[in-house]
């Protein structure tokens, strides 16, 4: 079952997932995979609303499956950017059963996304409190060899010249450096490095214009969540992998804005807001060799009466 940019759910009171179910996310669409096992229901309606709700009330068994493979990738063929102002989704995966067995080589993966395992006896009544929670049968059981992945995207490449950001200096990015409001900076473009900034103007309106792809949004590692209203069983040999990924900096040609006060030549980098410039010139181009960045790594979270 493929969804592109899309939702796949399998739902019913026994869920088998023995096949490969597979989802993408891009930065506008993200993908998403929901594997629940329940039945009957429960009305639910709030006092002066018309409308009546109507919640699964008891949970079942899923397996997933020996080879099957349940996942949500990065659609990095989209070719689609975002800036960071703009809401960024991620990947997600959820499971909820009452009883849940990941077997042996079994694939659960979410690239820098969200995988959420929840053991629980009545849907309807999620687990907010586990001390609140009646003592039940619940369980998560995964076997060796099985695997749950959100680690973060790897190798994804990106010219290294998306670091040399141009911006206009105004009295709003001049706002907090008096000395330069009148000077040669006032109305100038300059070339400020994004990995260093700059201390004479507040650039981040121009940072935060930075466009990033699917890819690079997904390098940091995701979050994993084990939740059970009575155990966690992970057997040695299984694996829950929530690594960074990294981002591949391609060489290329890059260069900041030069600074002249009293004959003496300052990076933009580095420049002193307290100092007089008299004159300003963006420097010749230099080759800038490629280089690997690593990421953060995410969470993983276990939530149990009893844990082995």
């Amino acid at each position: 079952i493929i969804a592109q940019r899309g939702n796949v759910t399998l739902m019913g009171f026994a869920v088998n997932q023995r096949g490969r179910i597979t989802a993408t996310s891009s930065v506008n669409a993200n993908g998403s995979v929901y594997l629940l096992a329940r039945d009957e229901t429960v009305t639910r309606s709030s006092p002066g609303d018309t409308r009546v709700s109507r919640l699964a009330k008891t949970a079942g068994n899923l397996v997933v499956a020996n080879g099957s493979v349940t996942e949500v990738l990065p659609d990095l063929a989209s070719g689609e950017t975002s800036v960071d102002a703009q809401t960024f989704n991620p990947s997600r995966i959820v499971m909820q059963a009452n009883k849940i067995h990941l077997q042996s080589n079994s694939v659960v993966r979410a690239t820098g996304g969200d995988i959420s395992i929840t053991a629980l006896r009545d849907p309807s009544n999620p687990v907010t409190s586990l001390a609140r929670a009646p003592a039940n049968g619940s369980r998560i059981f995964m076997d060796a060899g099985a695997i749950v992945d959100a680690s973060g995207s790897v190798g994804v490449e990106i010219p290294v010249e998306r670091n040399i950001v141009t911006a206009e200096l105004r009295g709003n990015e001049l706002r907090d450096a008096p000395l330069q409001r009148d000077g040669v900076l006032q109305g100038r473009k300059v070339l400020v490095d994004a990995r260093v900034g700059t201390s004479l103007a507040d650039v981040s309106g121009y940072l935060a214009q930075t466009r990033r792809g699917i890819g690079e949004r997904t390098a940091a590692g995701g979050t994993v969540s084990f939740l059970s209203e009575g155990d966690v069983v992970i057997r040695e040999g299984a694996v829950v992998n929530v690594s960074g990924g990294s981002l591949q900096w391609l060489a290329g040609a890059t260069g900041t804005t030069k600074l002249v006060s009293n004959g003496q030549i300052f990076d933009i980098g580095k420049a002193r807001p307290d100092l007089i410039y008299q004159s300003v010139f963006d420097s010749s181009p230099q080759r800038e060799a490629g280089y690997a960045e690593g990421r953060d790594a995410g969470t993983v979270r276990f939530s149990a009466r009893a844990l082995v």
